[in-house]
């Protein structure tokens, strides 16, 4: 990758250019205010993966080496900021999607959900991002989102195996999240560094939704409204 390549890989980027987004909406107003979504959506995309470095960093080494109660507080900050970036490029997607595909006037950003947002964009879009909305490791993110933002800290586990009780003689180490599981209602735990598949995914799915975008709107000369 050179200093000018994408890291997102972003399909509405103009090509050849470090900056600048291709046109999708013949009128001009509602074509700038995708841009400014969209432009919003990578900026909190940026902050996921810097959160997550943040995240991997400080689990790195057990959190009694230093000052615990400043590591454990970091960690939890960093955790809080990464899982509300990741979840709010998520939320910034739907306002994307809400305002290429209205027929009319776009709906008020501050109504734009899913169920809001689903029945404007093509079917097979739709039951796409319906499917990953389904699946565990999305429903996983957002209990992880919400009981940061709405409930409480996230409460942590660590252990650690070694031939002593000394930080610098564990073999190995290992810090856990918890969460609770919608489905059954119980109290789950998965490793901290977990947050790097979280990402993964996240991007993967976000893009994937560009490339369709981009395939509906970005290859035409003009850019039809409304769900297909």
């Amino acid at each position: 990758m050179t200093m000018h390549d994408d890291w997102l890989g972003d399909p509405l980027k103009q090509s050849g250019q470090l900056f600048g987004y291709i046109d999708l909406l013949p009128d001009v107003d509602r074509n700038a205010s995708w841009k400014h979504y969209h432009v919003a959506a990578r900026v909190k995309l940026d902050g996921a993966a810097y959160y997550c470095r943040q995240v991997l960093g400080t689990v790195s080494m057990p959190l009694e080496l230093g000052s615990w109660d400043i590591n454990f507080r970091m960690l939890e900050w960093h955790l809080d900021a990464f899982f509300f970036e990741l979840m709010s490029a998520y939320e910034v997607v739907l306002q994307e999607l809400n305002i290429l595909y209205s027929e009319d006037s776009p709906i008020d950003e501050s109504r734009v959900k899913w169920e809001s947002v689903k029945p404007l964009i093509r079917h097979d879009l739709a039951q796409r991002m319906q499917r990953e909305r389904n699946l565990p490791w999305f429903r996983r993110l957002r209990e992880h989102r919400n009981a940061s933002a709405h409930r409480s800290h996230k409460p942590l586990g660590e252990w650690s195996a070694g031939f002593g009780d000394r930080p610098w003689q564990h073999d190995a180490h290992g810090i856990q999240m918890a969460y609770v599981d919608t489905g059954s209602q119980q109290l789950q735990l998965e490793p901290v560094t977990e947050c790097q598949q979280y990402l993964k995914l996240v991007l993967h799915h976000i893009v994937d939704v560009w490339k369709a975008v981009h395939d509906d709107l970005g290859t035409r000369d003009s850019a039809k409204s409304g769900n297909t």
